[in-house]
C-alpha cells in the first residue's frame, strides 16, 4: 500500500508538473560519470565498482544500475526537479543540459548520470578480452529439450529469450535471462559467472526457471558450435516432481540471424524493425 501511495503522490506532482514523465525526449541511457561529495567530483567508479547508468523508460518506469545492481525504479519531474523513486525511497535532482544530478538518497552526494544515446550495458569502457566477447545485451530463443514427471509432453516447447551480461575488471560478473512472459527487473534467471583465460564462462550459481544452476552447472565455449559469436547455454532441472533439460542460442543483440538456421519467433517482426532503427534492446520481448 505504501508504495501504491508513494506511485500515486508521483503521479500527481509529474501532472502537476511543466514536464511529462512520458516525453520520449527524456528515454534513454544515461551513464554514471562522476559524484560530487563535500564539493569534491571524483569518479563514480571509485565509490560503486562496475556498471553505472540510469535506463529512462515509458510510464515512469526505469532501471537504476550502481556496482552492476540493477534496481527498477519510478521517475519523473516536478517544477523542473527530477524525482526518482526506489524501492519507496525518493531522490531528487535536477537536469542541466541533459545531464542528471541526483541527490542520491538525500544524502548530499550529487551523482552525474550523462546521456549517452549509443551506450548498451555491459559494452562501456570493456578492457578485458572476455568483456568485449559477452559484456551487452543478447537475444535469441531457449528451448526445453526433453522432460519427464511434470513436465512430461514439454518437449519441444520454446520461447524467444534476451540476456544481459556483465563482466568486471576481474572477468566475473552476471547475466540475466527473460523470455516472452518475464523482464529484464523480473527476470526467468540470474546466474554467477566467471571466464577462464581461454574465454570459457562457467557458472557458480543462480537460478533458470525453477532450475538450480550451480559451481560448473554450465560451461560456455563460444567457439564449439560453428556460428560466431553464438553463446550456447545447456542446463537441467531434476526434483521429485520430474525434471527437465534445456538448451539456449544467443547472439549479440544486432548481430543478424540470417545464416541461421533456426531464428528466435519474434526475429521479423520485433528484432529486424528495432536494430533497422539502431534502437537498444528492450526490457520486454515484443515491445518496443
Amino acid at each position: 500500500m505504501k508504495k501504491l501511495l508513494v506511485l500515486l503522490a508521483l503521479l500527481l506532482l509529474i501532472g502537476c508538473s511543466g514536464y511529462d514523465a512520458y516525453d520520449p525526449a527524456m528515454y534513454g541511457y544515461y551513464v554514471g560519470t562522476t559524484i560530487d561529495a563535500a564539493g569534491v567530483p571524483i569518479a563514480m567508479t571509485q565509490i560503486y565498482k562496475g556498471e553505472n547508468y540510469l535506463h529512462l523508460q515509458a510510464e515512469g518506469k526505469g532501471t537504476l544500475c550502481l556496482s552492476s545492481h540493477e534496481y527498477a525504479i519510478e521517475w519523473g519531474m516536478e517544477k523542473g526537479e527530477f524525482v526518482l523513486v526506489l524501492q519507496d525511497e525518493e531522490s531528487r535532482g535536477t537536469v542541466e543540459q541533459g545531464t542528471i544530478l541526483l541527490n542520491y538518497l538525500g544524502m548530499d552526494t550529487i551523482l552525474h548520470f550523462e546521456p549517452r544515446p549509443d551506450y548498451r550495458p555491459g559494452r562501456f569502457e570493456a578492457v578485458t578480452p572476455a568483456q568485449k566477447q559477452y559484456n551487452g545485451d543478447w537475444y535469441g530463443w531457449w528451448v526445453i529439450d526433453y522432460g519427464d514427471g511434470i513436465y512430461d509432453g514439454q518437449a519441444g516447447s520454446w520461447w524467444d529469450l534476451c540476456a544481459s551480461v556483465s563482466l568486471n575488471e576481474a572477468d566475473t560478473g552476471l547475466i540475466r535471462l527473460w523470455d516472452e512472459d518475464y523482464s529484464r527487473s523480473e527476470p526467468l534467471g540470474e546466474v554467477e559467472l566467471s571466464a577462464d583465460a581461454d574465454g570459457v564462462l562457467y557458472s557458480h550459481s543462480g537460478y533458470f526457471g525453477a532450475a538450480s544452476v550451480g559451481q560448473g552447472t554450465w560451461c560456455i565455449d563460444p567457439n564449439s558450435h560453428g556460428t560466431e559469436d553464438m553463446m550456447v547455454i545447456s542446463g537441467y532441472h531434476d526434483s521429485e516432481e520430474g525434471g527437465f533439460v534445456y538448451t539456449a542460442y544467443l547472439l549479440p543483440w544486432g548481430k543478424s540471424w540470417e545464416n541461421v538456421q533456426q531464428k528466435p519467433f519474434h526475429y521479423e517482426n520485433w528484432y529486424l524493425p528495432l536494430i533497422e532503427n539502431q534502437q537498444p534492446m528492450p526490457d520486454t520481448i515484443g515491445t518496443n
